[in-house]
C-alpha cells in the first residue's frame, strides 16, 4: 500500500530561479506595441521555467505579479463572466489583449505597410524583418510573400538594385532577398576597395619639400637643386631664369590688365583665380607660387553670408539681393526665439515664390531685434518663418539698410514705373475716371399680363438718412439713377445697408419684378467647352468686374 501511494503522488515542478521574470507592462507610449513585447516575453518565460505544467490559477497569479501595480488596476476593471475566468490565464491574456490592442484596423495596417520604405541605417535583412512583422497584421494570407516582395522592390534605397529586380522574369521573395543581399555586400566591398585605392593614389612617390607651407625654410628648399636651379619659361613673366622669385623680372611689377602684382599683362590670362580647396593645386608648384595663388583663391564668391545675432544666438544668413523678404527656417526660429509652439508668430497672408517657380506658404511672420556683431549696431526688421531645410535669407531691403551692399543707381538704366503709370492714365483718362459705361442698352422683356405692384416705403433710421441721401445724389450724378417725379405703376421697396467700410449699399426687393420679367433660357458654357477655344492663346489677363451691372444702360 505504501509503494502504491508513492507511485500516485504528483511530481513536483521546479522553477529555475535564475530565469528573469518579464518586466512590467508599460502603459505609456504605444500601448499596443508594449503589450505585444510583454506577451512574447511571457510566452518564452513560461516555456523556459516549465510554468505551463502548473495549474492555471498559479500561472495567472504569476502573470499578475509580473505586470506591475498599474496594470493590476486595469485587471480589476476588466469584465469577466464569473470568478473562475479571473483565474484562467488564457481568458486573462485574451482580455488584456482586447484592452491594449482593441480591434485591428486592417485598412490602416495596410496603409502603414505600403508606406514603409527602407531607411538609411537599415540593411536588407532588417528591412525584410520589419516588413514581415507589418504584414502579419494586414491579413494578406496566401499573398503575404508576394506583397512583401513588391514592397521590397518599391521601398529599397538603391536604384541599381531595383533595376536588377525588375529585370528578373520570375521573381519570388527568396530570389528578391538574395539579390538585395548580394548587391548590398558587393557595394560595401567596392566602397572599401575604392577607399584603399584612393589612399594609395594620394601617397607621394618621392618626398617633396613643398608639402609644407609656412614651415618650409630657404635651407630646405635649396636641398632640391632640380626644382630650384632649372631654367625654364616661367608662369609670371614668360622668360627663362633660375627658380627664385627675386630673380623673376615680374616680381614687384603691376599688371596693366588686372592691376594685380607680381606678373606681366602677357601672362595675365594664365592666372585666372582657381576656385576650390587648396589641396587641388598642382604638387609641382613652389612655395612662392603657392603663396601668390592663395590670394586669388575664391576671390569672387558665389554666395555671400553674414552672421547676425538674434537674442544672443548667432545665425548665419545668406545675403540675397533678389529676395524681397527675410526668411528663417522653422527649426532655427524655434531654437533662437524660444518659441516651440510658434505662438508668437503673426498670420502672414502671402505666398513665397522660389527661384525655381515653386510656391511656399509661410507659417507666419514676426518682427525681431537683431545685432550685427561686426559693428555692434542693432536693427529691427520683419522675418518670415517657413518649413523645410532652407538657408536663412536676408532680403534686398534689409541688407541695403544694414549697409552690407550698396546699389549704384547711376549705373542702372531702370524704368521709372511711377511716370510710366502716370502717362498711361493720362492717355486713357476715360477708363480710369468715373464708373464707366458699356456700349448698347440692356433690354428686359416684360410680361404685360402681370399686374404692377406698389410696395410700401421702408423706414430709414435717422443716423442713415444723410449718408443715404449722399449716395442717391452720387448715383444720380454718375448716371446710374434718374429721379422720377410723375406717378408710376411700379414702386420697389428700398433697403439701405452700411458696409464694413462705412459706405452705403442700396438694395431693393426684387420679388415682384422677377415675376414680371420674361427669362431667357440658354445653356451656360462649362470649362470643357471653353478650353478648346483657348488652345492657341498665349496672353491672359484678370479683370475685376466691380459694380459692372451699374455700367449697363437699361432701355425703357
Amino acid at each position: 500500500m505504501g509503494d502504491e501511494g508513492n507511485a500516485n503522488a504528483p511530481v513536483p515542478i521546479v522553477v529555475n530561479p535564475s530565469i528573469p521574470i518579464p518586466g512590467k507592462l508599460d502603459l505609456k507610449g504605444n500601448l499596443s506595441t508594449n503589450w505585444k513585447k510583454l506577451k512574447r516575453m511571457w510566452t518564452k518565460y513560461e516555456t523556459a521555467s516549465n510554468l505551463k505544467e502548473k495549474d492555471k490559477e498559479v500561472r495567472t497569479a504569476t502573470f499578475l505579479t509580473c505586470i506591475g501595480p498599474d496594470a493590476l488596476d486595469i485587471f480589476d476593471g476588466l469584465q469577466f463572466e464569473n470568478e473562475d475566468d479571473k483565474k484562467d490565464i488564457d481568458i486573462v491574456l485574451e482580455r488584456f489583449e482586447a484592452f491594449c490592442i482593441g480591434q485591428t484596423n486592417e485598412t490602416y495596417e495596410r496603409y502603414t505597410f505600403y508606406k514603409r520604405d527602407q531607411e538609411t541605417t537599415e540593411n536588407i535583412d532588417t528591412y525584410v524583418a520589419i516588413l514581415r512583422s507589418l504584414a502579419k497584421r494586414c491579413k494578406f494570407d496566401a499573398l503575404e510573400n508576394e506583397m512583401i516582395r513588391d514592397r521590397i522592390v518599391l521601398g529599397i534605397r538603391d536604384n541599381g538594385t531595383r533595376k536588377k529586380l525588375l529585370q528578373e522574369p520570375k521573381l519570388d521573395l527568396k530570389r528578391c532577398v538574395d539579390i538585395c543581399r548580394a548587391n548590398e555586400k558587393s557595394t560595401s566591398q567596392l566602397k572599401t576597395m575604392e577607399e584603399v585605392h584612393a589612399v594609395k593614389m594620394k601617397s607621394p612617390r618621392k618626398p617633396q619639400a613643398f608639402t609644407k607651407t609656412k614651415q618650409t625654410t630657404r635651407k630646405e628648399i635649396k636641398q632640391f637643386p632640380t626644382a630650384s636651379k632649372s631654367h625654364k619659361e616661367r608662369l609670371y613673366c614668360g622668360k627663362e631664369h633660375p627658380f627664385r622669385k627675386e630673380l623673376c623680372p615680374a616680381w614687384g611689377k603691376k599688371c596693366r590688365k588686372c592691376s594685380q602684382m607680381n606678373h606681366f599683362s602677357t601672362k595675365c590670362s594664365l592666372l585666372k583665380p582657381r576656385r576650390g580647396h587648396i589641396k587641388q593645386i598642382n604638387n609641382d608648384t613652389s612655395d612662392e607660387e603657392f603663396i601668390l595663388m592663395i590670394k586669388n583663391i575664391n576671390a569672387i564668391e558665389k554666395k555671400l553670408y553674414a552672421e547676425i545675432q538674434i537674442e544672443g544666438k548667432t545665425v548665419r544668413f545668406q545675403l540675397d539681393c533678389g529676395s524681397t523678404v527675410n526668411v528663417l527656417p522653422e527649426e532655427i526660429y524655434k531654437q533662437v526665439c524660444n518659441d516651440p509652439n510658434l505662438s508668437m508668430l503673426q498670420k502672414a497672408d502671402m505666398t513665397l515664390v522660389m527661384f525655381n517657380k515653386t510656391e511656399c506658404h509661410p507659417l507666419g511672420k514676426r518682427r525681431l531685434s537683431v545685432r550685427n556683431p561686426k559693428n555692434n549696431k542693432r536693427y529691427n526688421f520683419e522675418i518670415v518663418v517657413v518649413q523645410g531645410n532652407l538657408n536663412p535669407i536676408l532680403g534686398a531691403k534689409v541688407i541695403q539698410g544694414m549697409n552690407m551692399i550698396t546699389v549704384n543707381r547711376e549705373n542702372i538704366a531702370a524704368v521709372d514705373s511711377e511716370n510710366q503709370n502716370k502717362s498711361i492714365q493720362e492717355k486713357y483718362n476715360d477708363v480710369f475716371n468715373g464708373l464707366g459705361k458699356l456700349s448698347g442698352e440692356l433690354h428686359l422683356e416684360i410680361d404685360s399680363s402681370t399686374a404692377p405692384v406698389k410696395l410700401s416705403t421702408r423706414k430709414v433710421p435717422i443716423a442713415m438718412r444723410a449718408p443715404l441721401k449722399h449716395e442717391l445724389d452720387r448715383l444720380t450724378d454718375v448716371g446710374v439713377l434718374a429721379p422720377v417725379s410723375d406717378p408710376t405703376d411700379w414702386i420697389s421697396s428700398l433697403v439701405a445697408v452700411r458696409k464694413p467700410s462705412g459706405k452705403m449699399r442700396l438694395c431693393i426687393d426684387p420679388k415682384p419684378l422677377n415675376k414680371a420679367l420674361k427669362r431667357n433660357h440658354y445653356t451656360t458654357p462649362t470649362i470643357e467647352d471653353i478650353l478648346p477655344e483657348l488652345s492657341k492663346a498665349r496672353i491672359f489677363f484678370c479683370c475685376r468686374l466691380q459694380r459692372w451691372f451699374l455700367a449697363h444702360r437699361s432701355g425703357r
